[in-house]
C-alpha cells in the first residue's frame, strides 16, 4: 500500500533506533532510504523533486552509505529500473525521488524538499563545545515540515 507524504495516524514522525558497535547502522540507513524511496508515494508539485536526506558524521561514512545504496539499486532486478542517475552524493530515481547522502553540516541541508531524513551515527556529530547534531536535527525537521515525512535517527 502506498501513502502520500503526510504521516498516517498510526505512524510516528520521528524514530530513534538503538544500534551498537558493528550493528549495521550505515547499512540500515541505506536500507531505510531505499524502502522510503521506492515503496512510498509522495505528493509533490509539478517539477518538484522529493529528497530523502541522509546525514553521516564524515565524508568517509557518507561514502559507505552511498556504496550500499549503489549496490541495492544496481544488483536488484526489482530496483534497477528506478535508477535514473547517480552522482557522488545522490541517487536519482524515476519517481522524482532523490536520495542524497551528506556529511554533517546543517547549512548543507537548506533548499531541499525533504520527504524523509535519516541521521546515521547521530551520537558522533558533536564537536568540542558545539552541538551540530542538534542543529542537524533542527534543520531536518524544518525540511520535513511541509511534507510530514519521517525523521529517523540512529545513535
Amino acid at each position: 500500500m502506498h501513502r502520500t507524504g503526510s504521516v498516517a495516524s498510526n505512524e510516528s514522525k520521528e524514530a530513534w533506533m538503538i544500534c551498537g558497535t558493528r550493528g549495521g547502522k550505515s547499512y540500515i540507513s541505506a536500507l531505510l532510504a531505499t524502502y522510503l524511496s521506492v515503496f512510498r508515494e509522495y505528493q509533490l508539485s509539478a517539477g518538484e523533486r522529493g529528497y530523502i536526506l541522509i546525514v553521516a558524521p564524515t565524508k568517509r561514512q557518507s561514502g559507505i552509505i552511498k556504496r550500499y545504496l549503489n549496490s541495492f539499486f544496481s544488483e536488484n532486478e526489482s530496483l534497477r529500473p528506478f535508477l535514473v542517475n547517480e552522482t557522488r552524493e545522490e541517487v536519482e530515481l524515476s519517481n522524482n525521488v532523490i536520495i542524497c547522502v551528506l556529511s554533517s553540516d546543517n547549512r548543507s541541508l537548506r533548499g531541499y524538499t525533504g520527504i524523509a531524513g535519516i541521521v546515521d551515527e547521530v551520537a558522533y556529530l558533536s564537536i568540542e563545545d558545539s552541538r551540530p547534531g542538534l542543529e542537524i536535527i533542527r534543520a531536518l525537521r524544518s525540511r520535513l515540515t511541509s511534507t510530514g515525512g519521517p525523521l529517523i535517527s540512529i545513535p
